[in-house]
């Protein structure tokens, strides 16, 4: 992550780790990195007693940060020892070999528009997306850790 116009603006770099076993346990057998910033998030307002809703159903309240989010189409490439590939219809298929068998993936350049939303919490960097027309709610897309 990057942050540019005067710190208005973050550029979203993704880079996303395979492991070879189930819960991120074991080896990481392929990297998935992108050719460029994926998502950039202009800044345009902070939401203070947001409502939040996770994944498991809970909504919890935070402050949450709005803003004018573009995705810049770009590629994917996946490396490591677990990953072969091949072309299908003229489009790339990554085979994953994990410890409990194997899996198929495509990745699409992510591109568009929308609206995308931040916040903190507990040490987590979350994603948010925005949930109903009031402006006030939203649902996490990703939880981001280090």
């Amino acid at each position: 992550m990057a942050a540019t116009n005067a710190g208005n603006s973050l550029q979203f770099n993704l880079k996303t780790d395979f492991y070879a076993n189930l819960n991120c346990t074991g080896a990481v057998i392929a990297t998935a990195t992108y050719s460029g910033s994926v998502v950039t998030l202009n800044f345009t307002n902070t939401v203070q007693n947001a409502s939040i809703k996770l994944a498991s159903g809970e909504t919890v309240t935070g402050t949450v940060d709005v803003g004018s989010a573009v995705a810049n189409g770009q590629t994917v490439t996946l490396s490591g020892t677990g990953v072969t590939s091949r072309i299908v219809d003229g489009k790339i298929v990554w085979r994953l070999e994990f410890s409990e068998g194997s899996a198929d993936a495509q990745f699409e350049p992510l591109s568009g528009t929308g609206t995308g939303a931040l916040t903190l919490r507990n040490g987590e960097l979350w994603t948010l997306v925005p949930a109903g027309t009031g402006g006030t709610s939203f649902s996490v897309e990703n939880r981001l850790t280090r």
